[in-house]
This record gives structure tokens, C-alpha cells and sequence, in this order.
């Protein structure tokens, strides 16, 4: 069990079930990035994990699981 979503993302990326993607425009290219991801690799896709997008804080993050 995890405490909280940073402990999941750790141990999802740690077994290699997540993908960290930045600089990712959020209106052109995220969704687009995500269904490509999936087509590719059908049902083993990890969670895309965005980071440092365009025009948004730095804090902010996109996830897909």
C-alpha cells in the first residue's frame, strides 16, 4: 500500500511501469503522444507521467494512466 501518489509514481517507475515525458504542449501534443503510447504498446502502456509543460507551472503535472 502507498501513503500517497508520489510513493505510487516511485514504485511505478522503479518496476518500470511508468514514463516520464516533458516539454509536452498540453493542447498539441499530449493526447496525441498518449494514443500513439497506447497503440504501440497495447496493453503493457505504463502511465505517462508529463512533466514541465508549456504555458503551466512547474509544479503542474499531467497523468495518464
Amino acid at each position: 500500500m502507498h501513503n500517497d501518489l508520489r510513493e505510487w509514481i516511485e514504485e511505478a517507475e522503479r518496476i518500470g511501469k511508468l514514463a516520464r515525458v516533458s516539454g509536452v504542449h498540453w493542447e498539441r501534443e499530449m493526447a496525441a503522444l498518449a494514443e500513439l503510447f497506447c497503440r504501440k504498446k497495447k496493453l503493457e502502456t505504463p502511465v505517462l507521467l508529463f512533466d514541465e509543460i508549456p504555458d503551466h507551472k512547474k509544479s503542474h503535472r499531467g497523468f495518464v494512466p
